[in-house]
């Protein structure tokens, strides 16, 4: 404090007694160098001799002078040296600025078209996409990358590529205008010239005094002069333009009123720091950035595929274009319609049935192939979450494998209206891997569905199977809890509470989870390519409890252990590992799509022997809840437990021996054989001892008298011309009555049984519109 004391007293000297220093930037730098550089003994000596008499030697005044020479001097080149460091980060702001401007206006319309509609779907209200929201973003527009390896790199690049964005436009910012002081606003990869237009701008500059105004841009725009050919050439940093010449401006470069609006809104939420990158750095520099990871990661796999494919070409140069055709059919790719993406380079290359295509060409056609195979699938994605009104919390959490449940979902809608009965939304369940039927889950389950059912019509919509599919996963595994610690115990050999990737599927392979070669190369492919791994670490990091730093006063809970310490440095240096949790998510995840391929093969088996989605629902339902170890097989005494709902009479003990097939029992010392069966083989059984014959369903009855509410029943009659308040009068029993006779059914009567099975509200209310059509049309005639 005394020493910038001394060097401010020295500075007011200066002033007074020589040249003045003119510029308040050359006065901050001054004292500035005074206070941090070693000029301590020198400020003494300058105070020292100010402090005596005005009448000094002529010697010492002509010391003095070159002293404060020789000061000036230091200051001026220190002040030279900041312009300069500035004035290099905004040219390189300008430079950045203009290179985007060039790459967007030479992208195609279609493609910019398509950047713009993602870029709407991502961006934050000043206008700009977050690091996060830009991976979200590159999804969207099919560079994400397919593989955990691609998506990694990915990541890795755009983020750093983000970053220096980010740092590049504040440099500039504030090398140009400067820190705005605080409660101003400050907009970010904007030019004055389009602030200056906005009316909220005037209305802003009309309550700031011109000097004011001037003062700071004045001094500023003679070193830093606007380019006018960049995009957005110089953004606004606590400038309130006003006075002719800016009122000039405005009126000859007006914008129309949608960007107008968009401009007030950011300017009215303005940051003290860039939040985002604006559609032109996505568009110019961060798309051709994941583009060029996802050309390198995938050269390999292409060129195993090239490799094929040359074996049977006749020219040894390339491949034909027949054969290039093969290999789009058989990846998948020729199903995707649209507009092809830009080349990564090489230009537009026509490809015709003539073209020889050597590797180059081929690698370059296939990532646009495959780029606009996952714009379709984004595209796809939406465009369910549309439809089925899911919200955004569950599409966040489920869009990786929205697809795979939606087509699931679609398979068991057996009337394609858009919603599943309880019997399809628990065959589905059954098919995904969630075990509905077993007598363990079976309460639980059933207690979900009911509190899932928001508008209690006995029916599953998309949306609010999404939120029954997270709650039976969190049942599942707490119940497999046990077991899964186990298996994850037995694999963690050096106790670091963690499982790099590779051992994941040697921990479930070991649990007995995966039997066959091919269910080893199912598991592998869809950690890889399917499942997210990075939302599985995220989870697991959030799973800790342990909040980072030390502890709060309000927190006093003691810091974390030293294995949880280890654990969470493994986390961090290796990004393919997972704990506990992250294990049993991966688990469960890998038993469901287990399931559904075997739920599939059961499906096919049914419909070969002339089972319905209905009658296949009871059979499974039967078979899992008698199969007490479940194992997925039945032994004698289960199996004739599982019949006996499902058959109106018992086969006695001959028939059952000639249908059941005998397999040895190796434990068995006797030699005896039991019957074991899975579930192929039950339906086959069944189909054996009715001769083609219907079975006995065992599923609940659905009445009016007990599955239909008051309430619901009233809605029910005014299908009917019948006048509202006439029908509020009516108690219980006459509601009833009046219902069940328009219906023309009985109060206890079980609906399932008609010609036209009725198992929810929405088909009871179908039944009511047809009876009053009927009633309609025989009054009429």
């Amino acid at each position: 404090e005394d020493q910038s004391d001394k060097a401010r007293t020295v500075m007011q000297r200066l002033e007074r007694r020589h040249e003045p220093i003119k510029t308040v930037s050359t006065r901050r730098l001054s004292l500035s160098i005074l206070k941090n550089i070693d000029e301590t003994q020198e400020a003494q000596d300058s105070e020292r001799r100010f402090s005596l008499e005005e009448d000094l030697a002529p010697e010492e005044q002509r010391e003095l002078s070159e002293r404060s020479r020789r000061l000036r001097k230091k200051i001026r080149e220190a002040t030279l040296a900041g312009i300069r460091e500035k004035k290099k980060h905004v040219d390189r702001m300008h430079r950045k600025r203009r290179f985007r401007e060039g790459c967007w206006k030479a992208l195609p319309h279609s493609e910019r078209f398509a950047i713009e509609a993602v870029f709407k779907l991502h961006c934050n209200a000043c206008n700009a996409l977050s690091p996060s929201a830009t991976l979200d973003a590159l999804r969207d527009i099919g560079l994400r990358g397919r593989t955990m390896v691609e998506r990694n790199c990915v990541e890795k690049a755009v983020n750093t590529l983000v970053r220096d964005l980010l740092r590049v436009e504040e440099e500039g910012m504030l090398g140009a205008w400067g820190s705005a002081p605080e409660g101003e606003p400050q907009i970010w990869w904007r030019s004055a010239r389009e602030i200056s237009a906005l009316p909220a701008a005037h209305l802003a500059s009309s309550k700031v005094p011109p000097r004011a105004q001037s003062g700071r841009l004045a001094a500023r725009a003679s070193i830093f002069p606007v380019s006018r050919g960049s995009v957005g050439s110089m953004p606004l940093m606590g400038f309130k333009p006003g006075g002719p010449s800016s009122a000039r401006s405005s009126k000859s470069n007006d914008h129309d009123s949608t960007s107008a609006k968009d401009l007030a809104k950011a300017l009215e939420k303005a940051t003290p720091r860039p939040t985002g990158i604006p559609l032109e750095a996505f568009g110019a520099e961060v798309m051709p950035c994941a583009r060029w990871e996802l050309f390198e990661q995938r050269t390999e796999p292409h060129f195993r595929l090239f490799v094929q494919e040359m074996e049977t070409s006749r020219n040894p140069s390339g491949i034909s274009y027949d054969q290039f055709q093969h290999m789009i059919s058989e990846m998948g790719l020729d199903k995707a319609k649209g507009p092809l993406p830009p080349a990564i380079k090489g230009g537009s290359q026509k490809i015709g049935p003539e073209t020889c295509m050597d590797l180059e060409m081929v690698h370059i056609r296939l990532l646009q192939l495959e780029e606009r195979a996952a714009r379709e699938a984004a595209a796809r994605e939406w465009a369910i979450a549309k439809l089925a009104n899911v919200n955004d919390q569950l599409f966040r959490q489920y869009r990786h494998e929205l697809l795979w449940i939606y087509d699931m979902f679609n398979s068991h809608d057996e009337e394609h209206c858009g919603s599943l009965g309880e019997f399809e939304v628990r065959r589905l369940m059954k098919y995904m891997g969630l075990e509905p039927y077993f007598r363990h889950y079976s309460p639980e389950i059933e207690k979900l569905i009911k509190e899932v059912d928001a508008n209690r019509d006995d029916e599953i919509e998309l949306t609010e199977f999404l939120s029954l599919v997270g709650h039976v996963r969190k049942l599942m595994m707490k119940l497999r809890k046990s077991r899964v610690s186990r298996c994850f115990l037995k694999a963690d050999l050096d106790a670091t509470e963690c499982l790099a990737y590779d051992q994941i599927v040697a921990a479930l392979a070991q649990d007995g989870l995966l039997r066959t070669r091919g269910e080893y190369a199912i598991a592998h492919k869809l950690l890889d390519e399917e499942f997210d791994l990075s939302f599985v670490l995220r989870a697991a990091a959030r799973s800790e409890g342990d909040s980072p730093g030390p502890p709060s006063p309000r927190n006093s809970r003691p810091g974390p252990s030293p294995t949880r310490r280890r654990q969470r440095a493994l986390l961090m240096e290796d990004p393919g590992s997972v704990d506990l949790n992250g294990f049993s998510i991966v688990y469960q995840r890998v038993w469901e799509r287990l399931a559904a391929i075997k739920g599939e093969r059961v499906l096919q088996a049914a419909k070969a022997l002339n089972f319905s989605m209905l009658e296949l629902s009871d059979i499974q339902a039967a078979f899992d809840h008698f199969d007490s170890d479940q194992d997925g097989l039945l032994i004698a005494g289960e199996i004739i437990e599982a019949l006996e709902p499902l058959l109106p009479r018992l086969p006695d003990e001959q028939q059952l021996r000639k249908a059941l097939p005998a397999v040895e029992n190796p434990d068995d010392e006797d030699d005896e054989t039991i019957a074991v069966i899975d579930i192929f083989e039950f339906m086959r059984l069944l189909r054996t001892l009715t001769g083609g014959n219907g079975l006995v369903h065992i599923n609940k009855a659905f009445s009016l008298a007990n599955d239909v509410p008051f309430e619901k029943q009233q809605e029910l009659l005014q299908v009917w011309p019948i006048s509202e308040s006439y029908i509020q009068s009516l108690d219980a029993s006459e509601l009833i009555e009046m219902l069940s006779n328009f219906l023309g059914v009985k109060a206890e009567q079980n609906l399932r049984e008609l010609s036209y099975p009725v198992s929810s509200f929405r088909k009871l209310r179908e039944l009511a519109l047809r009876q009053a059509e009927r009633a309609q049309q025989h009054t009429r005639f």
